[in-house]
């Protein structure tokens, strides 16, 4: 590769890179998966070592969601109140009549 198209590439990378963060900031991301509360297997694994980055770059905007199962959330929840576009989802929707 010359370095010119290096260069070239670097800009293409560069666009994308920027594109997807404007994605993400305007966006919400949802994980919902039953493995979200249950210690077990490969999908557990992945998303409880994928959290913190994710949680990391998406900030309020990013929420798993799965079924509450009280023997586990002892262990692994941290409950926050909603806050950000969740927030103001969840308030939307209350005032809705939708609970």
């Amino acid at each position: 590769m010359t370095s010119s198209e290096s260069s070239a590439s670097n800009r293409q990378t560069a666009r994308k890179s920027a594109v997807l963060e404007t994605r993400a900031a305007s966006s919400l991301l949802f994980e919902i998966a039953w493995e979200v509360c249950a210690q077990v297997g490969g999908i557990y694994t992945v998303l409880r070592s994928k959290a913190p980055a994710t949680a990391q770059r998406w900030r309020d905007a990013y929420c798993l969601i799965g079924p509450y199962r009280e023997n586990t959330a002892r262990i692994e929840l941290e409950p926050q109140l909603p806050s950000g576009p969740i927030k103001a989802t969840i308030d939307d929707l209350s005032h809705r009549g939708i609970h």
